[in-house]
């Protein structure tokens, strides 16, 4: 799901964040994915906040009680979207801000949250307020305070320079700021800030006698705090705005002017007869028609724009909800609209309040703000799309689980607790994957063999814990059934459970194999395998004496009777000790092949290339008439035993002289590589090669391709060099060319 979140955060002009759950009691959040618009629609510093909790990234989030935590932590547990607003403080330019959040649950832990800026200092304003900083004058535009439910206020920093005035105590600080507030404004905005308006924004805009600035216009926000219990206020200077765009010539000019910049719907709806009486001119740019044409339609105007899936909603709003408003109570309503000329859906969100009362009380005109939420509620739906994904997708994910055949599981190897683990360890270990994960005690020790527990503690405190991500670990082991005692062998393959794209857990995932029957097969086969080598051995060692009497009995006849025999009769016996002595050297050689299968490894850091001009010295007196041309490059140390890595030098350099001595000028390159976790070797000569699809049988014992008299041998070294580098974990290969020239390599572990 990590390109379907991540697509959606990036594709919206709006801040996002996704973010898990980690403590119910103190609503803690840990950032999981945070994008651009984070910082940029905030006002925050450019800086990644995944890993950070959320109270780092907004530290008002949880003062002054704006929140109430069980109605978060409800909508979480029902799934169900929550928005509410709430109050930041940014810096001393950008000041505070209030903040609508809306709050989709992807699961009972992750939630999206989506925010978006009631009030704050568009990008021209801000740019300016940063340029007078700079030239050291004082820029301040905005400020704020937020009182809690105790009477408690709180002031943002910026709030004593915002008005020059220098307040002896908090406590007095709004009735200083009151008093040189105009008089024509002063009485309104008490009563203003008296008011109890919860869920609703509310501003006012005052002139105010600033000590060193003069008059200025005051614009002030209020808004309740959601469970109604404490208050935001936040002020900004609009008096440049002002200036240039109104002529103030009274109080009631100012507040029509003011009207008509909203940048909101704003209108007057008759719902005794059903019809708008005034539309503020952003009427057009949201659905495209003028507030003219909103006014003639009369009572067919709503029935022509309500989108007909939402227009028994809107009705039932009209006839329930707003006849039984009180005065300080406000509706909201969410509803599509048909844009008149491009007959695009746009979503609104309706703020409304009761305007207007008939003599008998009964609610005759609605005074309301509508505001285009359309990115925010494609947002929504795309989020809430995505969390029915996820759940499709941990659907198939639990049907693959339940059928496959491997132990699936997931683990803490610091308290060994296991988290999760598939169904069918019950036939495997007689527990069910209930009584693991529920059991208090070391659920590892309760499946895995007795005899395996050393060996998993070591996988667990060492392996496990140097773990990359994207890196895997295998383990065999062992599991007994309580019930029966029957061992079962399983290889497992695990690796970091990210519980989400990017977040590492201290969580271990991995799969086991049930491998018992290949255990089985192959400890057959080891037990055939070893009884060939022990009649190899055994036939091998019966034969030596033989062999060596009739070498020893042929010499002590030639040496007497030498002028006894015919011409014949000496070069007959001249073959029967060659030929004993071949068959001791071959008897030897296979002798030290049957070793090598059971040869324990003496590992140490072996300085090879001086291994290699040992043996080239010695090569070079052996073949001192064949002239010999050596290309030998840095080569690194290797982790090996010395004797067995020894042999195979011997082996691979004299095979390499001895197929190449028919050339005027024998040529042999030697040198290395590395390669992920190993180092590779690899010899070159120019000598007859061989044809490629023979490349694999080089290394079977006895396997020659050549006369002996030609080139003489037995078909057991390169069978000799494959045993010993695979007792080191590695493997060898070969390519050729025939009458060109072959090349043999080795890799070993690092």
């Amino acid at each position: 799901m990590e390109g379907v979140w991540k697509k959606l955060a990036d594709n919206i002009p709006l801040s996002a964040l996704i973010a898990i759950l980690l403590d119910e009691e103190n609503l803690e959040f840990e950032i999981l994915y945070s994008n651009y618009f984070l910082s940029k629609r905030n006002g925050y510093a450019y800086e990644k906040v995944e890993g950070k909790k959320l109270r780092e990234v907004f530290p008002p989030f949880y003062q002054g009680n704006l929140i109430v935590p069980s109605k978060m932590l409800e909508a979480i547990k029902k799934q169900e979207s929550l928005s509410y607003t709430n109050w930041v403080y940014v810096d001393d330019i950008a000041g505070a801000v209030i903040l609508d959040f809306t709050l989709v649950p992807l699961d009972q832990q992750r939630v999206a949250i989506i925010t978006k800026n009631s009030n704050q200092l568009d990008e021209p304003e801000i740019k300016v307020a940063k340029q007078e900083k700079e030239h050291s004058r004082k820029a301040i535009y905005t400020s704020s305070w937020l009182c809690n439910e105790f009477g408690e206020y709180q002031f943002a920093p910026t709030y004593k320079d915002f008005f020059g005035l220098e307040f002896e105590s908090e406590s007095n600080i709004l009735n200083e700021v009151l008093e040189k507030v105009d008089s024509n404004f002063r009485e309104r905005l008490v009563f203003f800030r008296n008011q109890k308006m919860p869920l609703t924004q509310f501003e006012m805009v005052y002139r105010y006698h600033h000590p060193h600035k003069g008059d200025i216009w005051v614009r002030e926000q209020m808004i309740d705090s959601w469970n109604g219990t404490g208050r935001i206020s936040t002020v900004q200077d609009v008096s440049e705005k002002i200036n240039e765009e109104v002529n103030i010539k009274g109080t009631n000019n100012f507040f029509t002017k003011l009207l008509k910049t909203s940048p909101d719907i704003i209108y007057i709806y008759n719902l005794l007869e059903g019809k708008n009486e005034y539309s503020s001119k952003f009427i057009f740019e949201e659905i495209g028609y003028s507030p003219k044409e909103v006014v003639a339609l009369g009572d067919s105007f709503l029935p022509s724009i309500i989108h007909e899936e939402d227009w028994q909603m809107v009705l039932d709003h009209h006839s329930s909800t707003l006849p039984n408003l009180v005065d300080e109570e406000v509706a909201e309503l969410c509803y599509r609209c048909i844009h008149k000329n491009t007959g695009a859906s746009i979503w609104l969100l309706s703020i409304e309040s009761v305007f207007e009362r008939t003599k008998d009380g009964r609610v005759s005109k609605i005074f309301g703000i509508a505001r285009n939420v359309s990115v925010e509620k494609e947002a929504e739906i795309m989020l809430l799309e995505s969390r029915d994904q996820l759940q499709k997708a941990n659907d198939f994910l639990q049907k693959v689980v339940k059928t496959s055949p491997a132990v699936t599981f997931i683990f803490d190897p610091g308290t060994c607790q296991i988290q999760f683990i598939s169904e069918n360890i019950l036939g495997y270990s007689g527990y069910s994957s209930n009584e693991l994960i529920k059991t208090n005690e070391n659920a590892i020790r309760m499946v895995v063999e007795e005899d395996d527990w050393e060996l998993m503690d070591d996988f667990m405190q060492n392996k496990l814990k140097q773990l990359d991500e994207n890196q895997f670990e295998k383990l065999v082991f062992r599991i007994r059934n309580k019930d029966t005692g029957k061992i079962s062998w399983f290889d497992s393959k695990m690796t970091i459970f990210e519980e989400f794209p990017g977040k590492r857990s201290n969580l271990i995932i991995g799969v086991a194999m049930d491998i018992s029957k290949e255990v089985k097969s192959k400890r057959i086969a080891e037990e055939a395998n070893q009884e060939l080598q022990q009649f190899v051995y055994s036939v091998s060692h019966d034969l030596r004496a033989p062999v060596r009497h009739i070498e020893s009995y042929a010499m002590l006849i030639k040496e007497e009777g030498e002028n006894k025999f015919s011409k014949n009769g000496q070069k007959w016996l001249e073959r029967i000790i060659y030929s004993a002595r071949r068959q001791a050297s071959m008897i030897d050689q296979l002798l030290n092949f049957s070793r090598n299968r059971h040869a324990r490894l003496n590992k140490a850091d072996l300085d090879v290339e001086s291994l290699i001009h040992v043996i080239q010295e010695n090569t070079e007196r052996q073949y001192a008439n064949y002239p010999i041309e050596w290309e030998i490059s840095r080569l690194p140390s290797a982790h090996v035993d010395e004797a067995l890595f020894t042999q195979v030098w011997e082996n691979l350099i004299s095979n390499a002289v001895k197929y190449s001595i028919k050339k005027d000028l024998i040529k042999i390159r030697i040198f290395s590589q590395e390669r992920g976790e190993e180092l590779i070797f690899g010899i070159q000569d120019n000598g007859v090669g061989f044809e490629m699809e023979f490349s694999e049988k080089l290394f079977n014992l006895f396997q020659r391709f050549h006369d002996n008299k030609e080139f003489p041998g037995h078909g057991i070294g390169l069978a000799n060099v494959k045993r010993i580098i695979e007792l080191h974990g590695g493997q060898v290969w070969a390519e050729g060319e025939v009458n060109v020239g072959a090349s043999f390599f080795i890799s070993i572990p690092k």
